[in-house]
This record gives C-alpha cells, sequence and structure tokens, in this order.
C-alpha cells in the first residue's frame, strides 16, 4: 500500500493563507522563530486537528502503559514569494485507530491506517498531505530512526512536517519537523524547539 500522491498543481497564492491569522478558527504557530534556517515558516492549525489531537491522545492515556497513536494531517501549503520557504494550514485530522503494531516505544501505521488515510483524501481532494502525526508517551518530541525512515520515505516535500508529541508531559510537548533549505531535517532533541500543544486549545 502507498500514500497516494497528487499530481502537482499550482498552490494557492500566500495571501489565502495568511490571511487565517485574523480567523479565529485556526491557531498559528511561527516556525521561523524556532528555527534559524526552515522551509516551513508559519503553521495554521484549526480548531478542529487541536482538538481531535488532544482527543486522541487523552484516549491512549486510558491504557496502562500508555501506548505511542499518530494519524495523519491534510491542508494546503503556499510558497511565500521571493523564497524558497512555505506556510501550511492544518485543516484536517486522520486518526490512524487500526494500526498494525503499537506499544509505548512503538507505533506501526500499517495498511488498514494508509487505506483510511487514503479514504479521507478522496473526500477532501482539495487538500494536500501535509503531516504525520505521532506521540513519544515518556520519551521526548523528535524523531527516532525508524520515525526519520518514515518521513525520508514518504514526506520528501519541503512543505510537508512530522509532529511529535509526549503525551506524559503536563503540557503535553510537541515538535514540529520542518525541512532545511538543503532539505536535511531540524530534528534537535532540544527543549528549546518543543511547544505546548496543550495552548493551542485556549
Amino acid at each position: 500500500m502507498k500514500i497516494r500522491r497528487k499530481k502537482k498543481t499550482k498552490p494557492p497564492v500566500p495571501a489565502a493563507l495568511d490571511a487565517m491569522i485574523n480567523n479565529k478558527n485556526f491557531k498559528k504557530v511561527e516556525l521561523k522563530d524556532t528555527y534559524t534556517d526552515s522551509s516551513v515558516e508559519s503553521v495554521f492549525i484549526h480548531h478542529s486537528v487541536v482538538f481531535d489531537i488532544l482527543d486522541l491522545v487523552l484516549e491512549s492515556k486510558a491504557n496502562e502503559p500508555v501506548p505511542e497513536v499518530g494519524g495523519f494531517c491534510l491542508g494546503k501549503f503556499s510558497e511565500n514569494e521571493n523564497s524558497e520557504s512555505y506556510n501550511v494550514s492544518l485543516e484536517h485530522f486522520v486518526a490512524s485507530k487500526n494500526v498494525t503494531e503499537q506499544n509505548p516505544v512503538r507505533l506501526e501505521f500499517g495498511p488498514q491506517a494508509l487505506i483510511e488515510l487514503y479514504e479521507e483524501q478522496e473526500k477532501n481532494p482539495e487538500l494536500e498531505l501535509i503531516a504525520w502525526f505521532h506521540t513519544h508517551p515518556g520519551h521526548t518530541p523528535y524523531l527516532s530512526r525508524q520515525d526519520l525512515s518514515i518521513h525520508n520515505n514518504f514526506f520528501k516535500e519541503k512543505y510537508q512536517l512530522a509532529i511529535v508529541l509526549d503525551s506524559l508531559t503536563e503540557n503535553y510537548d510537541t515538535v514540529f519537523v520542518s525541512r532545511k533549505e538543503n532539505g536535511q531535517l531540524n530534528n534537535e532533541r532540544s527543549s528549546e524547539v518543543w511547544f505546548p500543544w496543550k495552548t493551542l486549545a485556549s
């Protein structure tokens, strides 16, 4: 099973995403303030995505031990004028409930999760695959060796992100892993780049 890749189309004009800053349904996260070199400058997150992820995380914490959980974010991207950077939106979250393997240190999505993603892409043809999400309960947000393999194989575009959340921290420490202009990943295992996901719900 492969993740469906759409034919490249001309992305929306940057103003279409920049206008979301004044839209109460979106929260803005500035990656240009987090990283000195990031191909994604701003992330606009729809409130439904914020709360769908919170619901999935809370559901996972009803288990002992708490397992990793994950899913995919669909949205839009726009290239900023006079640069090779992007703004992106996360507008629809696809929770992966039927995964192949799941425990506190491993999440394997498997074919059923990819089928569910494909079906959601078919229902939302105006949205692109922008990011994938998963938790690291108690072992800090970063991309592990296995995560790096997933990201480098399926999320090669400079506007695509990986989102990792530690579900056992008070404010759900989260990292948005973006690519640098040279294509390398911002995958620092440092609290200086972590973002408290819970603040998006306020």
